[in-house]
């Protein structure tokens, strides 16, 4: 009897600790892991009004597939409320691929996934905060993200991607670099590197 009481109370403590230690492993050891570009690539297209789109690549340098991404781009201009110059407007800018079913790892299949950011899409909520008539001139396609991000006296557009392991199954954010005007770069390498 005493031995088995003995195990009881050595298995368990033992159990508990290797289970932690089991479920630490694959949901922080494996998950995939999202490389975002540091440039805002203006890509020209003589069908649209301003004759220029806005795309940023992201690669999958993870082992493993990443599954179910789910993407999103934020656009925050400082100085747009004048009684309020140091305030912060947020705008939510849609991109091409809001979700993408699945991004293999870039050392198998040699491929960047690229979003267009397409604030003529915002929701009119969001455009409504932007002076005057430009959220209309948005709507329009007649102003780009260059064109909103010189509003303020400062703006910065910052993506995240939202995407399970395939193995595990794990969940993990990951986040851009905050792109500023600075970070547009209007030569068509910028999202080959």
């Amino acid at each position: 009897m005493s031995g088995a009481l003995l195990g009881a109370f050595v298995g368990l403590p033992f159990g508990v600790v290797a289970s932690a230690l089991a479920w630490w492993i694959v949901f922080h050891g494996f998950r995939p892991k999202l490389e975002w570009t540091d440039a805002i690539e203006a890509v020209p297209r003589a069908e649209l009004p301003l004759a220029v789109e806005h795309a940023v690549a992201f690669r999958n340098v993870g082992r493993r597939a990443a599954v179910d991404v789910h993407t999103h781009a934020r656009l925050r201009i400082k100085g747009l409320i004048p009684d309020r110059p140091s305030r912060w407007v947020v705008i939510e800018i849609p991109t091409n691929n809001l979700v993408i079913p699945r991004v293999d790892p870039f050392r198998k299949a040699k491929r960047k996934h690229i979003l267009v950011l397409l604030p003529s899409g915002a929701r009119d909520a969001d455009l409504r905060r932007l002076p005057d008539q430009v959220g209309d001139r948005v709507r329009d396609g007649t102003v780009g993200l260059a064109e909103l991000m010189s509003l303020g006296s400062n703006a910065d557009v910052t993506l995240s991607a939202i995407c399970s392991d395939e193995f595990s199954g794990a969940r993990h954010p990951y986040l851009s670099q905050r792109l500023t005007l600075d970070n547009i770069a209007s030569d068509d390498k910028t999202l080959e590197q």
